[in-house]
């Protein structure tokens, strides 16, 4: 666990993608589809401010949570919503505040007010389930038979 840094201060994109659970290159793929993201750059190192966490963590709580595509975000961002979760942006946390703790929080509710998650992506997980669960039947009788 890295030392406690203050609120405002930049953090990689290691100590971003611990906090968050995510992989780094989850966090540069997404840099690369989603222009709200601007971390600073220097010497080939990547600086995420706290407005550019705060955005991954809606980006996140939308694709993971709610089940959103790429395109459903970058849409519900390009819509405006991109503060909605986190009011206002003059607010500082306190300093002994984990900036990362409770951003997705009212978040999850402004989000199923807005554009509805990709059902398909549901319908998609249940039928490779259910083929999933018919291909390890075969195998069990296989090798029963075998």
């Amino acid at each position: 666990m890295s030392r406690q840094k203050a609120p405002n201060a930049l953090r990689t994109i290691g100590e971003v993608a611990e906090e968050l659970g995510v992989a780094t290159h989850v966090l540069r793929f997404w840099e690369s589809k989603f222009k709200q993201i601007k971390p600073q750059k220097r010497r080939g190192r990547r600086y995420y401010r706290p407005e550019d966490i705060k955005v991954i963590t809606q980006i996140k709580a939308l694709l993971y949570g709610q089940g959103y595509t790429i395109r459903g975000v970058q849409k519900f961002l390009s819509d405006g919503n991109q503060a909605l979760a986190f009011g206002n942006d003059n607010q500082q946390a306190p300093a002994n505040t984990n900036i990362f703790e409770n951003n997705t929080l009212e978040l999850t509710h402004k989000a199923s007010e807005a554009t509805p998650p990709n059902r398909t992506a549901d319908a998609q997980s249940a039928k490779l389930k259910e083929i999933h669960e018919n291909l390890q039947r075969l195998k069990q009788k296989i090798e029963k038979d075998l």
